[in-house]
């Protein structure tokens, strides 16, 4: 008698049919260990890497300014504005905060996820969750040869506070699942 384990290799990371990027941003620098590229505009808009910012479970933190004036923005990417969806399952998950939320006073955009467009302007091909100040809620977007869809979640944003944004694109690109913290609240199609 005894005890008897196996693993279905099925389960297992197969390199010919899946590719996993991360990124934790503990590489000390605002490049991180995927290099990012960065475009901004407006004075005082940029990036920094900050451990002082540097919550439980969260290893690295980035932070990103819009600047000072009207038109700052600040953009990570990773140097493409191409991801072909319809290839298989695609999981986007991302771990963000936002110390100070987009109102009259202060107004601005935050797109998370993946799209085309690293100016001002809303992407054009994109899945990906936005911040604004037309609506309290997250909002869930795609956008295909510049058709976009949304929907405006039952989730608040709310300043300061983590969140966990995940995308769920199916196999065929037909569908994407918005969940937050692990709870879905929107399917686009």
């Amino acid at each position: 008698s005894g005890v008897r384990s196996w693993v279905d290799s099925s389960q297992l990371y197969q390199p010919s049919r899946e590719i996993f990027l991360f990124e934790d941003w503990v590489s000390g620098s605002t490049d991180g260990s995927l290099n990012w590229a960065e475009v901004k505009a407006g004075s005082g808009s940029g990036n920094s890497f900050s451990e002082a910012d540097v919550a439980t479970n969260r290893p690295g933190v980035i932070l990103l300014s819009t600047g000072t004036n009207a038109t700052g923005r600040d953009v990570i990417h990773l140097g493409t504005d191409q991801t072909a969806l319809g290839g298989g399952d695609l999981v986007v998950e991302i771990s963000l905060k936002i110390p100070i939320l987009s109102d009259g006073a202060q107004t601005f955009s935050v797109r998370a996820g993946l799209g085309d467009q690293v100016g001002a302007t809303d992407h054009i091909d994109g899945v990906y969750f936005e911040h604004n100040n037309t609506t309290p809620n997250w909002v869930a977007k795609t956008a295909s040869n510049n058709t976009a869809s949304s929907s405006i979640t039952s989730v608040p944003v709310a300043a300061n506070t983590w969140y966990k944004l995940m995308i769920k694109v199916n196999a065929v690109a037909t569908s994407a699942e918005f969940s937050i913290d692990g709870i879905s609240v929107a399917l686009l199609t």
